[in-house]
């Protein structure tokens, strides 16, 4: 009985983190940094956001998924990073097919990021990946 409330809990949570992906907050997040930057380039983080060297190996494997399951030669990714580093919100230049965007979003979820600082704070940020 308690593995079974474990497993559901387990489901639950993993289920409200997938949810999250292509949730109104991202939406709200993604329109909130659109009419910010606009077409411009500026910073406003005294500390962008940047990759950490150990998610390289995922940049790679994310560059294979490219070749094998879009007929593109690189895609581009907004990627909502929290104040720890995490991504948490997606959002495809290009167009992809649900079931393929599923696939992306679980191998970007591992990748690893130093989080943007605002007087030594860490904070939310924007990332735009080229894969």
């Amino acid at each position: 009985m308690v593995r079974v409330v474990i497993l559901t809990l387990m489901l639950f949570v993993n289920a409200l983190v997938n949810a999250q992906t292509d949730s109104l907050d991202c939406d709200k997040s993604f329109e909130y940094y659109d009419d910010l930057f606009g077409e411009s380039l500026i910073v406003v983080w005294d500390t962008p956001p940047s990759i950490r060297e150990c998610s390289l190996k995922n940049i790679s494997a994310l560059k294979e998924l490219v070749k094998k399951h879009t007929h593109y030669s690189y895609i581009f990714v907004d990627l909502i990073i929290n104040p720890k580093g995490a991504p948490i919100c997606f959002r495809f230049k290009q167009k992809l097919r649900p079931e393929i965007k599923a696939i992306f979003i679980e191998e970007l979820k591992k990748l690893h990021f130093k989080p943007a600082k605002q007087k030594e704070k860490e904070v939310e940020s924007i990332y735009m990946l080229r894969i």
